[in-house]
């Protein structure tokens, strides 16, 4: 009958067996049997992705706190309890699971059964994704402590993380969507970081990976000196690498110095340009330098700057001016023949002109006398000169 199918119908308290009953004549004999109608309680199981509904298992237990079933959702998410007692509040709570990537509806319903009806109630389960930044270096050192943001696609900064030891951060649980991560730059200048927002799509369950390199350089300082301390600014160097390729030009300022830009570790060589004038010998031997990243090493080159001295020789008739000779000293005593910068003495004999120059001279007082030449034995028609001049020679 209708009645039979009835799903609340508690056939359980039903005799299967049927009754006996004992007829009497004339009499009428009444049979009473009483039908139990029951409720029931289903599940919905929703999810923000709108997938994973199957196999969702949820207890329900009575007001004894006893366990009276469990039920598995299907394929829509939906399951539904067996026959309960009409009038009894029932607790549902889910059986969560271990997926860390899933955030489960922990709460525990309660329901209280109506008779005929089924009382639904909802479980939403919340399943994410991960960023995760893999930090590289051209050293492949310092990759701890970087700082990435995330940022959802309204750029609102969602997450923020650093990288360990192992250059490695992941982000916490993030909704699936699109999102972009900016690393936030280094202040030291040493440092060139990618900051380049990286576009990446989160997907439910999964971790999306990020591959971020940054560029760590040192520097190479010229120090210029020279032995007067004066004329420190201009010099010119050339920066090349362990291939012999010219990979920085620099010029040192007021004070001498010139720093390079930012350059790869790795071995250099320093080449001064020699200057055009004689009156300078430049350090020019190429000076080797190895560049660490993260510092400035220093390469000193000194310059030696020279002058000269220049003999004018008169005579009282003008002429006969030529083949005198001088020596210079570098004591008034005239005891210490100075030499000049290849090791040489200093003596000089005068042209057709009276004129004789020196060779080139370190800065400082020198001491000249006429000490020789052609003529300087004829004392009867000659009167020399036997002053010692006194010459300040001076850089350039």
């Amino acid at each position: 009958s209708a009645v039979w199918n009835d799903p609340y119908l508690d056939k359980s308290v039903i005799n299967s067996n049927g009754y006996t009953i004992e007829i009497k004549a004339g009499e009428t004999t009444e049979l009473p049997i009483t039908n139990v109608y029951r409720g029931k309680l289903s599940v919905t199981k929703t999810t923000n992705t709108g997938k994973n509904l199957k196999n969702w298992k949820f207890e329900i237990r009575d007001n004894t706190g006893a366990l009276v079933e469990t039920i598995t959702t299907d394929a829509n998410g939906y399951a539904e309890s067996g026959l309960l007692k009409v009038g009894q509040t029932y607790s549902v709570t889910e059986v969560t699971g271990s997926d860390s990537y899933w955030s489960y509806d922990t709460q525990t319903k309660s329901v209280k059964i109506v008779a005929n009806a089924t009382t639904n109630v909802t479980f939403t389960n919340n399943h994410y994704g991960r960023v995760s930044v893999k930090k590289t270096t051209n050293t492949g050192a310092n990759l701890s402590g970087w700082v990435f943001d995330i940022k959802n696609s309204s750029g609102t900064i969602v997450a923020t993380i650093t990288t360990d030891t192992n250059g490695k951060a992941t982000s916490g649980n993030l909704a699936p969507g699109s999102y972009t991560v900016v690393e936030r730059a280094n202040s030291s200048s040493y440092w060139v970081s990618d900051t380049a927002a990286k576009s990446v799509t989160v997907t439910a369950g999964q971790t999306a990976s990020v591959t971020v390199n940054n560029m760590h350089y040192g520097r190479i300082r010229v120090v210029k000196t020279t032995n007067t301390g004066a004329n420190l600014n201009g010099w010119v160097f050339d920066i090349k690498d362990s291939a012999g390729t010219i990979v920085a030009t620099l010029t040192t300022d007021a004070n001498g110095v010139a720093t390079s830009g930012n350059l790869l570790p790795g071995n250099y060589t320093v080449v001064e340009r020699a200057s055009g004038s004689a009156y300078w010998v430049s350090d020019v031997s190429p000076k080797s330098v190895t560049v660490v990243a993260g510092s400035t090493k220093d390469v000193t080159a000194n310059n030696m700057h020279y002058g000269r001295i220049t003999i004018s020789k008169t005579t009282n008739t003008g002429v006969d001016k030529d083949n005198w000779v001088f020596t210079v000293y570098t004591d008034s005593a005239c005891t210490k023949v100075a030499k000049d910068k290849n090791g040489n003495a200093v003596t000089m004999t005068t042209n057709t002109n009276g004129t004789a120059v020196s060779g080139y001279l370190l800065p400082g007082n020198y001491y000249v006398k006429e000490t020789g030449g052609t003529r300087w034995s004829d004392t009867y028609y000659w009167t020399m000169s036997t002053e010692v001049k006194t010459v300040k020679v001076i850089g350039g």
